[in-house]
């Protein structure tokens, strides 16, 4: 009978001693704020991504605004569809800079045949670069 005291004895008194944890209530307090964060940066990405649409939306509709009010050379454009590859081949061969060893004409020649690669879809550009080729550089194409 005294060792069952004693035993409840101790039992209380170490449970008396023992300090009291403060580990649910904080691992609580980290689980909201993490909640309210998360729930931060979920509003904030949704604002981002409705600002971005209405950014894309109006960019859009100002693109189609200016393209109903825009002068197209349809011609142009057919002729650099169907035309302008082998103008472009011609123009190539016969304007590079290696094909002319005098400075004068390298030259010339180089600033050419920069204008042509840049142009190299651009139908009508081609022919007056083709016209300026003939001058500046007296050859025939």
């Amino acid at each position: 009978m005294t060792n069952i005291l004693l035993q409840i004895v101790a039992d209380t008194n170490y449970t008396a001693l023992k300090p009291k944890s403060s580990a649910p209530m904080q691992s609580k307090i980290w689980f909201w704020t993490t909640i309210v964060e998360l729930a931060i940066i979920i509003f904030l990405i949704v604002k981002h991504k409705r600002q971005a649409k209405i950014n894309y939306d109006s960019n859009i509709e100002n693109a189609l605004k200016n393209s109903k009010t825009a002068n197209v050379d349809m011609d142009n454009v057919m002729d650099s569809i169907n035309k302008s590859r082998d103008l472009y081949k011609q123009l190539s061969t016969k304007c590079h800079p290696d094909r002319f060893l005098d400075k004068d004409l390298n030259n010339k020649a180089n600033e050419i045949f920069q204008e042509i690669t840049k142009n190299q879809r651009n139908y009508k550009r081609l022919l007056e670069l083709k016209e300026t080729a003939q001058i500046q550089l007296n050859i025939t194409i």
